[in-house]
């Protein structure tokens, strides 16, 4: 879960997000989870601005966003970060055979 409008995502596709809201660039989408999940593509739950290089999220204090990458592998890489260098809680659950 991210709890600040300080996080960014970069994107893990060139198709950007798979949510049904899609894509819109340089504008802020409210994400729901669909609850269905393909394989390689990710999700994102919450407010996020999409840019044209990155997801940010870009809900209100107090609000929460996720992003969900259901995947099939040993590993999986995430680059993360913080405009200002702030401190940001990051869980990771790891189901096996979810999809």
């Amino acid at each position: 879960m991210l709890s600040s409008n300080q996080r960014t995502l970069s994107w893990l596709s060139s198709r950007g997000t798979c949510n049904p809201e899609g894509y819109n660039p340089e504008s802020t989408l409210e994400y729901s989870d669909p609850g269905i999940y393909l394989p390689e593509r990710f999700y994102v739950t919450g407010k996020w601005m999409n840019d044209r290089q990155y997801l940010r999220f870009n809900g209100d204090v107090g609000e929460d966003g996720a992003i969900l990458l259901p995947y099939q592998a040993l590993e999986v890489n995430a680059v993360m970060g913080s405009r200002n260098g702030s401190l940001c809680e990051v869980i990771l659950w790891q189901i096996a055979n979810h999809y």
